[in-house]
């Protein structure tokens, strides 16, 4: 089982959303009276979302352009943002997580990555009690994730036909184009073709997760097809801060960022 608690955070206290701000002393305004139509919180939001495209688009369009000015103004929104939440006195959020788990080296107590997600997640969330139990493989009367992973699987093997060659060969090429194609060529074109089609596959397959009756309402399903987008996309860069140490390690990307979370997890993670 695997225990991460935050130092020095009340522990008999559990506030959510749906919890009455009339009873927090330190609140101004009541849950049911907050509307973000009509507060300062969506305008700040659009605002930082349309910078963010207007950049992506401008830097795009010349990359060789000074990023700074840009930087500087976005994060001037993010302040303005996290002022205007700061100054409604919402009430402290305490979370506390527990997860049913699968054994395997995405969940393992020892494995340094799980640490720093864990400990990337208390310091997003402010969370107050995170537990994870690893419940026995092969065991699933008592396996939660082997249970979900069961209902996903029914979901999926709904009776209907799933068809793998969506793109057949040669799907996008003319009689004359395949008759210059050279063995590098074909090989390099089969490659494109074969992951178009597990591409393809992983998007019906999520499509199907979503449409399924009652269990759609409890999961939801989604395929991520840029490296960037994954929950693990800065994997590298964590290798790298790992392996090194002292001045090589403090010039690694992102180490004042990954050195506050390595702080809190070596503080505060507890594994029985």
């Amino acid at each position: 089982m695997f225990c991460l608690m935050r130092g020095g955070l009340e522990k008999n206290k559990l506030v959510s959303s749906d919890y009455p701000c009339q009873r927090n002393k330190h609140c101004r305004i009541p849950c049911t009276h907050v509307n973000l139509d009509h507060s300062n919180i969506l305008p700040c939001i659009q605002d930082i979302v349309a910078h963010i495209e207007q950049a992506l688009l401008l830097f795009g369009e010349n990359a060789n352009q000074d990023i700074m000015p840009s930087y500087a103004d976005l994060l001037s929104k993010c302040n303005k943002l996290l002022k205007t939440l700061n100054d409604m006195k919402l009430p402290v959020v305490k979370p506390r997580w527990f997860e049913n788990s699968d054994a395997g080296p995405g969940v393992g107590v020892s494995n340094f990555e799980v640490h720093f997600r864990d400990a990337e997640l208390t310091l997003l969330y402010e969370r107050d009690f995170a537990c994870r139990v690893h419940s026995a493989r092969g065991s699933s009367g008592d396996n939660e994730a082997e249970k979900t992973n069961s209902a996903v699987g029914d979901s999926i093997f709904d009776g209907a036909t799933l068809q793998w060659n969506k793109y057949p060969k040669f799907y996008n090429l003319s009689d004359d184009q395949i008759a210059k194609l050279t063995l590098q060529e074909y090989d390099s074109e089969e490659e494109k073709r074969m992951e178009m089609n597990a591409w393809w596959v992983a998007k019906e397959l999520a499509c199907r997760i979503d449409g399924a009756p009652v269990f759609s309402e409890y999961i939801h399903s989604f395929v991520t097809e840029k490296p960037g987008d994954t929950f693990f996309f800065n994997r590298e860069y964590l290798k790298q801060f790992q392996k090194t140490t002292g001045n090589t390690q403090k010039e690694t990307l992102g180490y004042f960022y990954r050195y506050e979370n390595i702080e809190i997890y070596q503080r505060a993670l507890q594994s029985r």
